[in-house]
């Protein structure tokens, strides 16, 4: 049982209530009166979040990004987030999909792991001048039509739509930081390596594992990672399973000799140096910090 709240569709249904949304898939507005306060969570869906007005102050992967309208949010399922606070003219609308929806029909399972919006924590957060706004709700009012809608073809018009919206962020994306389209082989690995990431870091933390699962050299898999991620393997290992530690943390009920155990350190000391000297802070330190 998962001790960080796991959001999935039907759990944003029932919380919801009634809302726009088909299998696999929900639109949703939020606005002062019915903001996003949830406790930090990991989603197992995409959303994108398109800020008409005001701010929003959300937390993602523990970092605090202030959003500030018009804007395009994005995230994808493994990135721990917590909305903080928002402006009172805060309004936004915001599309959660499953990745199993978006892919039906595709060939290509790595699709979505070619925008960084959704990954990169410095991409997270895409301001819009005032034509890309424009775009960007037209396409948004064109999926609640369709979803609004019945009939043998609503679920591919809503996934037609939905890649041509994700073309247009992309476009934007790499306006703003001058980022070119690249489907390489490069591409495939890493989408296969924060998968096995994703599955794996709570108990493999060596680099030669991951290498392994895709039958690489450790050379080879390592000058991979390090030439698109800018970081090495381990580096990217390390932050995941701080980034975990992190949000256990936060968990009260849980001693830091549990979290030890559930990261699969065989020592709390260990885990104890180990967290040290990712972070500068002990463990109790991490937490006595976040409880002021």
């Amino acid at each position: 049982m998962s001790l960080i709240n796991i959001v999935n569709i039907e759990t944003l249904k029932n919380r919801f209530g009634k809302c726009e949304s088909s299998d696999q898939f929900i639109i949703h507005r939020f606005d002062r009166e019915n903001e996003p306060k949830w406790e930090p969570c990991r989603m197992e869906v995409y959303f994108i979040a398109f800020l008409q007005k005001g701010e929003l102050l959300v937390e993602s992967d523990l970092l605090s990004q202030k959003v500030k309208a018009p804007a395009i949010f994005a995230m994808a399922p493994a990135v721990i987030r917590k909305f903080i606070h928002s402006s009172s003219d805060f309004e936004s609308e915001v599309i959660f999909f499953d990745k199993s929806f978006f892919l039906q029909n595709l060939s290509d399972t790595s699709k979505l792991d070619h925008y960084s919006f959704f990954y990169h924590k410095n991409d997270h957060n895409l301001l819009l001048n005032k034509s890309q706004n424009k775009i960007i709700r037209t396409y948004f009012n064109l999926i609640k039509r369709q979803v609004k809608k019945s009939g043998v073809y609503r679920a591919d018009m809503i996934r037609s739509i939905l890649q041509i919206l994700l073309f247009e962020i992309a476009e934007i994306n790499s306006k703003e930081n001058n980022i070119a389209a690249d489907y390489s082989h490069t591409e495939v690995i890493m989408s296969i390596f924060k998968d096995n990431l994703e599955k794996h870091f709570r108990n493999a933390r060596k680099v030669g594992f991951f290498a392994s699962l895709q039958n690489l050299s450790n050379k080879y898999f390592s000058g991979i990672v390090q030439r698109h991620a800018g970081k090495t393997a381990g580096e990217m290992i390390d932050e995941r399973v701080i980034l975990e530690a992190k949000a256990l943390l936060q968990n009260k009920s849980l001693t830091v000799s549990e979290i030890s155990g559930l990261l699969s350190f065989d020592d709390v000391s260990n885990f104890g140096k180990y967290f040290k000297n990712l972070t500068g802070d002990s463990p109790m330190a991490y937490r006595k910090l976040i409880s002021k």
